[in-house]
Order: C-alpha cells, then sequence, then structure tokens
C-alpha cells in the first residue's frame, strides 16, 4: 500500500514469483520463495521469452486489482512513505529523522498518523504490516 503513492497504478494480485521486465528487452525473473534457488534471479533479452514475459505480465495485471481506484488519492503522503520504508527497514526515530532531514515530533506525528490509516493496533503492528506489503 505505501507503495501506491510511488506508483499510483500498481495493482496487486496472484504471482508465482518476482518478474521485472525492462522496456520490452530485458527481463529478470527471481526463484519463487520457498524454492530451491530462492534468493537467486535469471535474466533474458531473448525475444521469445520477452513476448512470453510481456503474455504473462498482462495476464497477470488483469487479474489483479488497482491499490487505489482511478481518480483516487493514495492513501499516504511522500513523507509517509519515506518513514514507513525506513522504519520497516529497522531505522530508530532518530535515525529517520537525521536522514529526512525532520524533527523529531514530525516523525512522531508521521508514525502516529501511518498507524491510524493501516488501521494497525500498534507501531510494531504497523511496522509489520508495512513490511509484509501491508493488510490489503
Amino acid at each position: 500500500m505505501l507503495s501506491s503513492h510511488h506508483h499510483p497504478y500498481l495493482r496487486v494480485g496472484p504471482v508465482v514469483a518476482p518478474m521485472l521486465l525492462v522496456d520490452h528487452a530485458l527481463l529478470y525473473v527471481g526463484a519463487p520463495l520457498g524454492h530451491e534457488l530462492e534468493g537467486q534471479v535469471w535474466s533474458s533479452s531473448n525475444g521469445h521469452v520477452l513476448r512470453e514475459a510481456v503474455r504473462c505480465f498482462r495476464t497477470v495485471w488483469d487479474a489483479g486489482r488497482a491499490v487505489v481506484a482511478p481518480g483516487d488519492e493514495p492513501p499516504f503522503t511522500r513523507r509517509m512513505v519515506d518513514i514507513g520504508f525506513l522504519l520497516s527497514d529497522g531505522a530508530s526515530d532518530k535515525e529517520t529523522t537525521r536522514s529526512l532531514q525532520v524533527s523529531g515530533r514530525t516523525v512522531s506525528a508521521e508514525v502516529a498518523e501511518i498507524i491510524h490509516r493501516l488501521g494497525a493496533r500498534s507501531r510494531t503492528h504497523a511496522i509489520a504490516l508495512v513490511a509484509a506489503g501491508g493488510p490489503y
């Protein structure tokens, strides 16, 4: 959900493995979670493979749903996104204030708003939701 601010046309749906298609010219595919090769990435620029990747992408895109409905604003501000990602990476409030060059009060207020907007029970729960991809 936090990524919706950076990518307003983001869609979510069922996927087996992560895939990144770059300008219909280069494909990266990661091994699925739990696979013996998990963590490894394969790449290709083969035309046939790229065409199949585009077909796969379109199928997944059609099966997905919009994270943010067309015409709606993303639910998080850019600063909330930045703070959420830093906190999910384990940054302390002090590290976050230094990294973003904002006050501690700003970080506290933004964290409280993130907790509220996620419907989290606590700061820890909000960080877990952000790290896991959100409650959606």
